[in-house]
């Protein structure tokens, strides 16, 4: 019948309809859950931009009722889809390629191994501005005189092209199509100058200036009074011998040792050779400090790319970023996309950071991708980092990376003193002992800066009532709600739901409602009464909403006037604090019987991380930690600063436990609101993954299902089901059949499915 139709209104011979098509046709990407590509005819029409559709680039496609954005993968030569299927592009986006073709390989790669629909990671690649083919991107253009003697006398008889071209000349800054609109001329005359060979242009994402123009300027670093020392010279020297050429080298400095001059020293070997490099930083609030630190020191175009700019500055710096100039891009995680084209150098500052992996949607690992990426174009990366993580130690140990150490801080200031403060025996004043306290008083008299760390924001983790026992928990989550001040609410910090503090206990009327338990407010609140006359600066998530927020309290720390510094974990890596005197950190005890497998590394991670924060000018630091456990093998490690030590213990424990690095895991996650339903989708997983057969004795060692250690959030029940093998190759053929199977039976509309391949976060 659908034959017979089709032939009714085409007229079209029966023999060619439904037989495999043979010619050119291209293989397009759709931003969808779909695992896989689709083939589709050359557009009918032809233009400029047909001869354009390489991999990599842009597409406009029907698909079904829509006509929607699609990615070009490949050509190819015929298509097993019956002729009268096969549909054509309806036109090309793009002039030259989106995404570059060294690029695109790494991006397929990114796709195979983290198990995630091609289309959506090319998506994720772009700006949001790409990801739709209506509207169009507004572009200027910077418009540079060229020389041609024969057209130029042409000119005679045609004034306006002259004068136009007259004016471009005598200005002593690329032009831009605006500019030279608002001068009186139409943009056809630009054209016309153009086709007679009279005039380039520079697509630009935004008018020519100081801070978009990536115009190579005279010189490439500003000389500095910065002396490298042996440990110093000798890691450059490793990595300067690598140039052209992949390698990846773990500079493994103790906080304080200087790594930012070897990123510096590394990164003006490149720029003099008119390539282009990238520094990733965990988190938005490192970048601007990397930033301002790298713009005293070099005079190229530096780019700055992060998730707190507009859709439009992502836009204009990923335009930027297209350039073949020399530049330097200082970014976070998606700063990693980037098309740069001459990139000669990764360097990745803080690498154990686990804000690195993207853990919604496309769930991939920057630090990861990057070496992947420094691979395949042929170029070294540096791993930096006090507290390395484990994988990337052992690394070093097998041979896939070089381990280059500085042991010893770069300035001649003392090493910081550690001690452990037991709280058993000790009252607390809201969570400070009085020693502690003695000890504040006396590093405030010399007008130093005090850090004080706890990680939990808001201002008490629970509200209870003393008469019936209610707490405060969320609605949506198996989690209690946290109290916060100003403005006053509970908050669930795992679903953002919010309500207001009752007055009286839900459950029994009482009015006995307490709080249990130390935030950053509860802190701040506590240290304003005790030393009144002292400036407080809060940095958690609540006080640093917007980029200005935070940048307002970073200069005023780096004013180095005496003050209480309040912070999170986003206070514990990266910065460089002169004043900062004595770090305390309030409640040690919180990762020491963590129920995550990497519980004890972060912890030793950030707590290592933010006892560096002190004694970084010429003085000594003190360092004081509050503990209940102050014989713990790990605590007493840490206060030692004996990170090496403590990462080697943790290696014995993974390895004798087949834990990473010494196995690869995925974790299955089904979430629904009713936890049968996610538990049964689990089940059937479970059977289909068992049903598959291995090429090896080797086996897939299976995990579950079980709730997940948080087992409800933001109204969903969770449950996961752990794959484990100690091959990676083996766990990435079986994890792409199984999912094959998976997707073939369908998912229940009731169930979200997530696949997370090397995960951080298991809770």
């Amino acid at each position: 019948m659908l034959k017979a139709n089709f032939l009714k209104r085409h007229g079209d011979s029966p023999d060619n309809l439904f037989e495999k098509y043979q010619g050119l046709i291209l293989r397009v990407a759709i931003p969808s859950p779909m695992r896989t590509h689709f083939d589709y005819l050359p557009p009918k029409e032809t233009s400029s931009k047909t001869g354009s559709l390489l991999p990599g680039s842009r597409v406009l496609v029907p698909f079904g009722k829509r006509n929607i954005l699609g990615f070009v993968l490949a050509h190819a030569n015929g298509s097993n889809i019956g002729s009268i299927k096969l549909k054509a592009i309806i036109r090309a986006l793009d002039e030259e390629p989106t995404v570059s073709p060294a690029l695109l390989k790494t991006l397929i790669w990114a796709s195979e191994y983290y198990q995630h629909p091609i289309g959506e990671v090319l998506s994720t690649a772009i700006p949001s501005k790409l990801r739709s083919p209506s509207p169009k991107i507004s572009k200027s253009y910077a418009w540079v005189s060229k020389s041609n003697d024969k057209a130029y006398s042409d000119l005679k008889r045609k004034p306006r092209q002259m004068a136009l071209l007259n004016f471009i000349r005598n200005n002593t800054t690329a032009m831009s199509t605006n500019d030279i609109r608002a001068q009186g001329f139409d943009s056809s005359l630009l054209l016309k100058l153009e086709s007679s060979g009279l005039l380039i242009r520079k697509a630009m994402a935004a008018p020519p200036g100081p801070s978009t123009s990536l115009v190579p300027k005279t010189s490439t670093i500003i000389n500095s009074n910065v002396i490298l020392n042996s440990e110093q010279k000798a890691a450059l020297k490793s990595i300067s011998s690598s140039q052209n050429r992949f390698s990846t080298f773990l500079l493994d400095g103790v906080t304080g040792s200087g790594k930012t001059e070897v990123y510096i020293e590394a990164i003006s070997q490149q720029i003099k050779l008119k390539s282009q490099c990238l520094v990733l930083v965990p988190e938005i609030g490192l970048t601007p400090q990397t930033f301002s630190r790298f713009k005293k020191r070099f005079d190229c175009p530096i780019i700055m790319y992060h998730s707190g700019l507009s859709a439009k500055n992502k836009m204009i710096a990923w335009s930027q970023a297209c350039d073949k100039n020399p530049f330097i891009v200082v970014g976070t995680r998606s700063s990693v996309f980037l098309p740069m084209p001459n990139l000669s150098l990764i360097v990745i500052d803080e690498e154990h950071d686990s804000s690195y992996k993207q853990q919604e949607g496309f769930r991939y690992s920057a630090r990861d991708f990057a070496v992947m990426r420094a691979h395949n174009e042929g170029f070294p990366v540096i791993l930096g980092s006090a507290t390395p993580s484990l994988e990337s130690l052992h690394n070093t140990i097998i041979g896939k990376s070089t381990r280059l150490e500085l042991s010893q801080p770069a300035t001649e200031a003392k090493p910081n003193t550690t001690r452990i403060i037991d709280i058993n025996s000790i009252g607390l004043e809201e969570g400070f002992s009085e020693p502690l306290l003695e000890k504040m008083s006396e590093h405030l008299l010399q007008e130093n800066q005090i850090l004080i760390f706890i990680n939990r924001r808001g201002f008490a983790p629970v509200l209870f009532c003393d008469t019936c026992g209610w707490a405060s928990e969320c609605d949506s989550c198996i989690s209690r709600m946290t109290v916060h001040s100003n403005p006053a609410k509970l908050r669930c910090h795992h679903c953002a739901r919010s309500r207001s503090i009752p007055s009286k206990c839900p459950n029994c009327g009482s009015s006995k409602l307490e709080t249990y338990g130390l935030g950053t407010q509860k802190i701040e609140n506590f240290l304003t009464h005790r030393f009144p006359t002292i400036p407080k600066i809060r940095i958690d998530r609540d006080s640093t909403r917007g980029n200005s927020n935070l940048n307002k309290k970073l200069n005023e720390i780096s004013s180095g006037k005496s003050c209480l510094l309040i912070g999170t974990q986003m206070l514990a890596k990266g910065h460089h604090f002169p004043n900062i005197s004595l770090v305390i950190v309030l409640d040690a005890d919180a990762g020491l019987f963590s129920s995550d497998f990497r519980g004890q590394e972060q912890m030793a991670q950030t707590l290592i991380q933010v006892s560096g924060r002190a004694g970084r000018g010429l003085n000594a630091g003190e360092v004081i930690i509050q503990s209940r456990h102050p014989n713990h093998e790990t605590l007493n490690l840490i206060a030692s600063r004996s990170f090496k030590k403590l990462a080697q213990l943790q290696l014995i424990e993974r390895k004798n436990g087949d834990l990473p690095p010494f196995a690869h895991l995925c974790l299955l996650r089904g979430e629904s609101k009713n936890l049968k339903d996610a538990d049964e989708f689990l089940k059937k997983i479970l059977v289909l993954s068992k049903t598959l057969k291995l090429e090896t004795k080797k086996d897939i060692i299976r995990l579950g299902p079980i709730p997940a250690p948080r087992e409800k959030r933001a109204g969903r029940f969770r449950v996961h089901l752990i794959l484990k093998s100690q091959t990676r190759s083996l766990l990435q053929n079986h994890l792409k059949e199984l999912l094959i199977l998976i997707f073939e039976k369908g998912v229940p509309r009731k169930v979200r499915f997530h696949v997370d391949v090397d995960p951080i976060e298991m809770l």
